[in-house]
């Protein structure tokens, strides 16, 4: 039964990212600036009393005045979703093969040819572009995800579990 829902998760979040990159770029942007705006929101709300939180916080707010508030949320956004994609494909992969080592290869590589895959049919959308950048921003979102699950499998299998398939 895990085994389908790992499946149907996996399913559901390609469709989700292929929903949003499939937007042409007038409604991305729209969707991006409501997200900022409910961003600036909740952060007009929040007060900092501790001096180190708000010299950090002040240091981290003048870096990013660089870039647009849109642009951070869409790159955050790319980073989550292959965050998501990463992980779960990994429990796809693993809730088969038992295997953590060929599970985050396996994973890592399917989450970056789709993230390629993505990036490509963005360029025959209107008002968007395919971009390398997000390429690599979405490859680090799968690595993370699949490094947090291969510590977790890890220390909870033990260290023999990395590269041999696990009896029952």
């Amino acid at each position: 039964m895990k085994k389908v829902i790992y499946i149907l998760l996996l399913i559901m979040s390609i469709g989700a990212m292929h929903y949003f990159s499939s937007q042409n770029g007038s409604t991305s942007k729209s969707q991006s600036n409501a997200v900022v705006e409910i961003i600036d929101e909740i952060r007009d709300k929040v007060t900092l009393k501790d001096e180190k939180l708000i010299k950090i916080k002040d240091t981290v707010m003048s870096e990013l005045k660089k870039y647009s508030k849109s642009m951070i949320v869409r790159k955050a956004a790319h980073f989550s979703m292959y965050a998501i994609i990463g992980g779960i494909s990994m429990l796809v992969i693993y809730s088969f093969s038992k295997q953590v080592f060929l599970s985050a290869c396996l994973s890592f590589t399917f989450s970056v040819l789709f993230a390629v895959f993505d990036e490509r049919s963005q360029i025959a959308i209107d008002g968007r572009n395919g971009n390398l950048t997000d390429v690599f921003i979405d490859g680090s979102g799968a690595l993370l995800s699949i490094c947090i699950l291969s510590i977790l499998f890890i220390t909870t299998k033990g260290i023999k579990h990395v590269f041999r398939r696990e009896e029952w």
